[in-house]
């Protein structure tokens, strides 16, 4: 009775080599897994703050024009015509390079008012 509390149950070559395996592969999941996050986190960061710094780019430059040419305060009263400035949107009467009405030009002048 006394050898058999004595003897200890030694899992099998197979046990074993599945149990090495198994802790491999979630090692190599763990690590991957790791990486890939990490490199995505890393890459989506990077374009979105490219993507904002490009909006405000484009941002700034549409106001420096606007205050440039002298249309922020004038509303487009005083600039002759049949009655219609300021109609288009712009708030001006004035038309930025590339721009239209609707196309967030109104929409930055509005950003100061």
């Amino acid at each position: 009775m006394r050898a058999a509390v004595r003897r200890r149950v030694r899992p099998t070559v197979r046990v074993r080599l599945t149990l090495l395996f198994t802790v491999g592969t979630v090692l190599v999941l763990v690590l991957a897994g790791s990486l890939f996050y990490l490199l995505l986190r890393a890459n989506l960061r990077d374009s979105v703050d490219s993507e904002l710094r490009t909006r405000a780019d484009v941002l700034t430059a549409r106001l420096d024009d606007r205050f440039a040419t002298g249309g922020a305060g004038t509303n487009g009263a005083g600039t002759g015509g049949s009655g219609s400035a300021g109609t288009d949107g712009g708030g001006g009467g004035e038309q930025v390079p590339g721009g239209g009405p609707g196309d967030g030009a109104a929409q930055a002048g509005g950003l100061l008012a």
